[in-house]
């Protein structure tokens, strides 16, 4: 058995980096935003380190989602996320689909056999 965390982003271009801080219209910064979205196993990892993440950059809001591996990856396929969070591999039409994309493989473990 294997275990795979994986996230995903565009090989084109940098879509990992945090978003510009825009002024508002009353001239004050906004908060930079940073979209992740996946697999419902990957969550509660995304989302400490997300809250962790926050704690030492206030200026940074980090939004998680789950939805599953599926949908992770095709959300980070369209462009609607900033990283796409996966619990197993892309398959051959997902690769097909999103050869763009750059898999980080977090982590990936060979279990032996019960």
């Amino acid at each position: 058995m294997c275990i795979w965390i994986t996230v995903f982003r565009f090989r084109r271009d940098c879509r990992t980096s945090v978003s510009p801080c825009s002024p508002s219209d009353s001239g004050e910064c906004r908060r930079k935003a940073l979209t992740i979205s996946g697999s419902t196993t990957v969550l509660p990892i995304a989302a400490a380190v997300a809250e962790a993440y926050m704690a030492k950059n206030p200026d940074i809001d980090v939004k998680v989602s789950g939805g599953g591996s599926g949908a992770g990856i095709s959300a980070i396929g369209k462009g609607s996320v900033d990283i796409g969070m996966s619990s197993r591999a892309l398959n051959t039409d997902e690769k097909a689909s999103y050869s763009k994309l750059i898999a980080t493989p977090v982590v990936k473990m060979e279990l032996p056999s019960l």
